[in-house]
């Protein structure tokens, strides 16, 4: 089937014009006449510009008007839609590569989330204690004093009643705590490595 184009290339030949002459003629520009020639639509700024310039063409030549706009528009349409179709393989058909790239790099973000999440956890959050011993409360009868033994998080710094005390290397910490009344108070401050505090206050009482 003849192009829009074919029908009005042959038709100027066949009145021995040339492509300088139509343009001459109708005062359209050498490169449009050539692209509507050659069914290149890219050329044209829209495609009502390019049915202005297919009448005039068209008019010059004597031929009729309604054939030339159907050829055109079944032609034009016929192209539009392949182009959309490659424009939607394109997208559809994405390279496994490019999709274990973006996995790695949703892989990579979520894995920094995740880090930065739990430095900003370790950064507010004050030091965990657990008192190791007494194991209670009550103390014998006759006490004078007793081993206060507590766990804590590296590089904290400990006082207890006011002292300061140094741990170990199992972040063990540990204090002789006399005994001065029946009912014996004591206060254990931990100041993590981030500035964040944990107070303990116990109250040991002698049975």
């Amino acid at each position: 089937m003849q192009t829009v184009g074919q029908i009005l290339k042959s038709e100027r030949k066949r009145l021995e014009y040339s492509i300088e002459d139509i343009e001459k003629k109708t005062r359209i520009r050498k490169k449009y006449l050539e692209g509507l020639e050659q069914s290149n639509w890219s050329l044209f700024p829209s495609k009502t510009y390019i049915l202005g310039v297919l009448k005039s063409y068209g008019s010059l030549l004597n031929l009729n008007e309604e054939k030339l706009d159907a050829f055109f528009r079944r032609e034009y349409e016929r192209t539009d839609s392949q182009k959309f179709t490659r424009k939607v393989n394109a997208k559809q058909l994405i390279p496994s590569s490019k999709i274990y790239m973006r996995l790695g790099i949703v892989f990579s973000v979520l894995l920094l989330a995740l880090y930065f999440g739990v430095q900003l956890v370790h950064l507010l959050t004050p030091p965990k204690v657990e008192i190791v011993a007494p194991i209670n409360d009550h103390l014998p009868p006759r006490t004078q004093k007793f081993d206060l033994i507590g766990l804590t998080e590296k590089d904290a710094i400990v006082e207890i009643n006011g002292e300061r005390y140094v741990l170990n290397e199992e972040n063990q910490f540990s204090a002789k705590i006399p005994i001065l009344k029946k009912n014996t108070k004591v206060t254990i401050n931990v100041t993590g490595a981030n500035g964040k505090k944990t107070t303990i206050t116990k109250i040991y009482r002698i049975l």
